[in-house]
């Protein structure tokens, strides 16, 4: 496999830390360095799901826990690092030992609240049967309070996907339903998960098959944006475009899909993370034009319509000033802006391996999607980058899953600026 400077660093000198003696998060031992990788794993799966920094530069990193007994279980793990990826405290809910839960949790997102920290998710109950779940909690990770929503019938299942404060401090959620016709929901919870029924509602997206992205944002008239990936409904190809909701009114305003023109018609675009921008939106995600799958990059304005010809593709890059050309399937998972304007966006690609497996993939480029540079993290097992994020000292921050003894395991990867880990 070709390797970069920092993938060497990591091979070489933190697979004997991490690779071979972690077994739990506190097996990985202090951290000493502003840049690093780190592996958060146990006995049992861990899929990351979201990532926030704190104003002190500590970190919460939010996963789903599988636990495969008789029947495979589901747990929301949270853990609080500094700002070195050292843990500070970590918590799994439900609680209690594993057999003697009857409920599963799946993570979504976390947001910072006023006390501590508001996750969304998915509770799935003894028959199967999903709902949305909140929970509260302290800065300590302790419940303070939770909640749950479900379709009135019992029947059709719903999952929490993400959430945000309005101008009324109301949390504003955003989820998918099961459901024929009506699969796209909104809800809206007081300061105390109150669901106020009133100002919730269900509506069908402009698309088959929808859906729904973590990317909601409230604008400054309380407006909800959120990313709907799905069907198009000409040409029936994957696409994905933009929601915009009036605070209580189930009239979506939706966007342009990204790719309109005849050309494009012809690809999917399978959009799977909208950051918003200074200016408007950013999407990401993956489409194959050329039989592999590729990475591309869409900015639209503040009503979702793009605002260059056409999605960038990334297939040809340079890497260290070496031309490298993309030449098996890379994946576009998130994107953030950068601080100088530009954006970060991270996957997974099998373009730097040799034996099939895919590395956490990242490109950094100018606001125009010029890539100013790319980085691979891996070794011969599959990682993949899931949530990005600028860290307080202008690097850069990554949380993915990767693979440990064959059990998917937690990675954060704290980068310089310029993406190295020294």
């Amino acid at each position: 496999m070709k390797k970069l400077l920092s993938v060497v660093a990591f091979l070489t000198i933190l697979i004997p830390t991490f690779f071979v003696s972690c077994n739990d998060e506190t097996d990985a031992g202090p951290g000493e360095s502003d840049s690093f990788i780190k592996l958060f794993g146990s006995q049992n799966g861990e899929e990351a799901a979201d990532m926030l920094v704190n104003a002190d530069g500590s970190l919460i990193l939010l996963a789903t826990q599988e636990i495969i007994l008789e029947e495979t279980i589901f747990k929301i793990k949270v853990i609080h690092t500094d700002e070195l990826g050292n843990t500070i405290w970590e918590t799994a809910y439900p609680q209690g030992g594993s057999e003697d839960i009857s409920i599963s949790y799946k993570a979504g997102s976390v947001i910072s609240s006023p006390d501590g920290y508001l996750i969304i998710g998915e509770s799935i109950n003894a028959d199967n049967q999903s709902s949305v779940i909140i929970l509260q909690l302290n800065q300590l990770g302790e419940l303070t309070n939770s909640t749950e929503f479900a379709i009135n019938n019992g029947n059709t299942a719903i999952r929490g996907i993400d959430l945000a404060f309005n101008s009324n401090n109301e949390i504003k959620a955003t989820g998918r339903a099961d459901s024929v016709g009506n699969n796209i929901w909104v809800g809206t919870f007081s300061s105390d998960l109150t669901y106020q029924e009133d100002c919730s509602f269900f509506y069908a997206a402009a698309s088959s098959n929808p859906e729904v992205l973590k990317s909601t944002y409230i604008t400054a008239n309380d407006e909800i944006v959120f990313g709907i990936s799905g069907f198009q409904t000409e040409g029936n190809r994957q696409n994905g475009r933009l929601a915009k909701v009036p605070s209580c009114q189930p009239i979506p305003l939706s966007s342009p899909f990204i790719a309109t023109s005849a050309a494009s018609n012809s690809t999917d675009f399978t959009t799977s993370f909208i950051a918003k921008a200074l200016s408007g939106f950013v999407l990401v995600g993956t489409t194959n034009p050329e039989s592999d799958t590729d990475i591309f990059l869409a900015r639209v304005d503040d009503n979702g319509v793009l605002q260059d010809d056409a999605p960038i593709l990334y297939r040809e890059l340079e890497v260290d000033g070496i031309p490298f050309v993309l030449d098996s399937d890379d994946e576009g998972f998130s994107v953030t802006q950068t601080a100088d304007g530009g954006f970060l966006i991270g996957g997974s690609s099998e373009s730097n391996s040799d034996d099939g497996g895919s590395d956490i993939f990242l490109i950094k480029t100018d606001f125009n999607g010029n890539v100013q540079w790319s980085r691979f993290y891996g070794d011969q097992n599959d990682e993949e980058a899931n949530v990005l994020l600028q860290a307080p000292n202008g690097g850069f921050l990554v949380l993915g899953t990767t693979e440990f003894g064959g059990i998917n395991t937690l990675i954060l990867i704290k980068t310089d600026r310029t993406g190295n880990v020294n």
